[in-house]
């Protein structure tokens, strides 16, 4: 990421690497005129009206090249005024050689077209060998020497021509590349911060729903108890004087009633305040545990495998109802006295399992809390199973894949 910024700054300096180019061509240009007339004597009025004539349409056409579109028009002016060096000169200098490979670097800079590349490489081979075959005609022989050294010349310039064409175009390239990547980069962060934004939300509505389910909760199942707890009060009372020991076991209904309700109220209080933190799971369901063992009395076992670090904070509140859940069942249902709740991670899945000794049942169906379970199991993308048997207590088992999640409907739920 830290070359990029080099690569962009490189771009912006290409009109000045143009101007120089152009600039080098002219003083070439100016250069090997002031040559020609400078071993022009006096005494040829004409080839130094020339020369001074070719000097001044060099320097014109350097203007115009960047700003009319007749690239073309000017390529031949300057091969006509070359040219025109050639034979006004011939027998004396082969300057005007080297004249066609600035023209040819040009060329290459400005067209990658292969048809007009060769059609201008045809045209200076056949000026050029008309000038070579005339100057054998006039002066009688060929300095064969000096004429490939300037072809090699002009062969180079022509490749100097192409290495800068290709490496202008690929500055270019480049410079495109790093505006798209800088416009992904742009809309990357914008997705992230949406990304981020719905996942907030998420969680609210998460945190939102949960808090529903368990005011709904508190509502049905402490006020049930509270209702059975006033109706038992009101038995013992009419009891206290006709029956002392039925009284006596209508007030310890209503202590174990009483009881309930208090451990239910503090699950929820419990649940309601980790839906507003953020607390690690493990740390959560240790503390859950430690509490519902406290209040019912029944012992409890957490065995964890793997590192707990690999779920998801949308999971650990999934995970931390179902453990509540089936606490609330073992104890409600099952009149359970040991739970083991075993936790496995792996990079592929985690596995949650819950076993209970209750009493169990062949003849089963999901209630509420079960449904409600699977129901947040399914919406994460895993699977859970009830299972029981009589005399052998409840178990329920949930597994979320880490790296491949499937949804599935339909069909019979066990």
């Amino acid at each position: 990421m830290n070359a990029l910024p080099a690569v962009k700054s490189a771009s912006s300096s290409s009109p000045l690497q143009a101007a120089m180019l152009g600039m080098s061509r002219l003083l070439m240009f100016l250069l090997i005129s002031g040559i020609y007339l400078y071993f022009t004597s006096s005494e040829q009025p004409l080839r130094q009206a020339f020369v001074l004539i070719a000097m001044a349409l060099f320097t014109l056409n350097h203007f115009l090249y960047h700003r009319i579109p007749a690239f073309w028009w000017l390529v031949a002016l300057d091969m006509a005024l070359v040219t025109a060096f050639g034979f006004l000169f011939i027998g004396t200098s082969t300057l005007y050689q080297i004249m066609f490979g600035v023209i040819g670097v040009t060329v290459m800079i400005r067209t990658d077209k292969r048809s007009q590349r060769f059609a201008w490489v045809t045209a200076v081979i056949l000026l050029w060998g008309s000038i070579v075959f005339t100057e054998y005609q006039v002066v009688g022989k060929m300095n064969w020497i000096s004429n490939l050294m300037d072809f090699g010349f002009f062969l180079f310039a022509c490749l100097v021509g192409s290495l800068i064409h290709f490496y202008r175009k690929a500055q270019m390239k480049i410079t495109q590349l790093y505006g798209d990547l800088d416009n992904s980069h742009s809309a990357l962060q914008e997705a992230h911060a949406q990304l981020g934004d719905y996942a907030r939300q998420v969680e609210l509505l998460t945190a939102t729903r949960e808090r529903n389910r368990i005011a709904r909760e508190i509502h049905d199942t402490v006020g049930h108890t509270m209702t059975s707890l006033l109706v038992q009060l009101q038995v013992a009372r009419r009891l206290q004087e006709k029956d002392l020991s039925a009284s006596q076991e209508a007030l310890l209904r209503c202590e174990g009633l009483a009881r309930s309700a208090l451990q239910e109220v503090r699950l929820s209080v419990r649940a309601l305040q980790e839906a507003g933190e953020s607390v690690a799971l493990l740390d959560s369901l240790r503390q859950l545990l430690a509490e519902f063992s406290h209040l019912s009395e029944v012992e409890v076992e957490l065995q964890v495998q793997g590192m707990p670090s690999v779920i998801s904070t949308t999971l650990e509140p999934v995970m931390y109802r179902i453990v509540q859940e089936s606490l609330t069942n073992a104890k409600r249902h099952g009149q359970a006295t040991q739970v083991q709740v075993s936790l496995c991670c792996t990079p592929e899945q985690i596995r949650l399992e819950i076993l209970d000794n209750g009493e169990g049942s062949g003849e089963w169906s999901a209630g509420f809390g079960l449904m409600q379970m699977r129901e947040r199991v399914h919406e994460q993308g895993g699977t859970i199973t009830f299972s029981s048997e009589k005399g052998q207590g409840f178990a329920v088992r949930v597994s979320f894949p880490l790296q491949e999640q499937t949804w599935r409907y339909g069909g019979r739920q066990g």
